[in-house]
């Protein structure tokens, strides 16, 4: 599914809460707003791979995670504890159709969330 990506990040915008917890394959909660970029943009497989993660950072009970798109579609996908924190995560994607080129979103106490729901 082609996604437009200005209308998305519009969209995604729209979410300021959840009524709602959905839970992934590893245990990983994940909110309305995630469901709905995860439909959208057919990223799944983000939840998975922040939730394969989250056993060995059990200790870090805030995480602003980042995914950069580059022009040749491969894709970096960083985890940091706060900003301006070093990187605790960095996984190069080989290829991705992610229709945003920079997307940041937190996991908090193993919840997966937009950063307009937190």
């Amino acid at each position: 599914m082609a996604v437009d990506d200005r209308s998305l990040e519009v969209e995604l915008a729209e979410f300021t809460g959840t009524q709602h917890y959905y839970r992934n394959f590893t245990g990983l909660l994940y909110t309305d707003g995630v469901s709905y970029l995860a439909g959208q943009a057919e990223c799944y497989w983000l939840i998975d791979l922040v939730g394969s993660y989250q056993p060995q950072l059990q200790d870090v009970p805030f995480q602003v995670w980042r995914i950069k798109v580059n022009e040749d579609n491969s894709a970096l996908v960083t985890m940091v504890e706060d900003t301006g924190r070093p990187v605790k995560v960095s996984q190069r994607i080989p290829f991705t159709d992610f229709p945003l080129k920079t997307f940041s979103f937190y996991c908090i106490d193993g919840v997966m969330l937009l950063k307009g729901e937190y």
